[in-house]
């Protein structure tokens, strides 16, 4: 019985985290998301620090190449961009440089909805609308 109710426990968390991810992904708008050339998304579920978040990939960007927003307990949100190294130099790295080249390279906290296009635009360098 235990086990029954962890499993359902676990489909309810998932399920709460797919709804945090797809309320993120709808506030940023599909033309958003085309324009940025998003990719790759992945939902994560509620840890101690945020209520769970989207992440995916981005094209046309020198400056960054992966984007994390995360939804926080003060209902606002935080935004990591990522600069990820290419595949060819990765292999010529160390597993310490490998480690602290995924690092966020900008972080915004306490980002409100209607803020959201402007900080990923200041940080990307990409417009999100025509």
């Amino acid at each position: 019985m235990d086990h029954l109710l962890l499993r359902e426990q676990d489909y309810v968390i998932a399920c709460m985290s797919l709804h945090v991810a797809e309320t993120i992904r709808s506030q940023l708008g599909p033309q958003a998301l085309a324009l940025m050339g998003a990719f790759r998304f992945v939902a994560s579920e509620a840890k101690d620090d945020h209520c769970g978040f989207l992440q995916f990939l981005i094209q046309g960007s020198e400056k960054v190449q992966k984007i994390r927003i995360s939804l926080l307990h003060s209902d606002t949100y935080r935004i990591e961009y990522f600069k990820v190294p290419s595949i060819d130099q990765m292999v010529n790295m160390s597993e310490e440089e490998n480690l602290k080249a995924i690092e966020a390279v900008q972080v915004d906290e306490g980002v409100y909805v209607e803020d959201m296009h402007r900080l990923i635009v200041r940080a990307t360098g990409l417009f999100l609308h025509f």
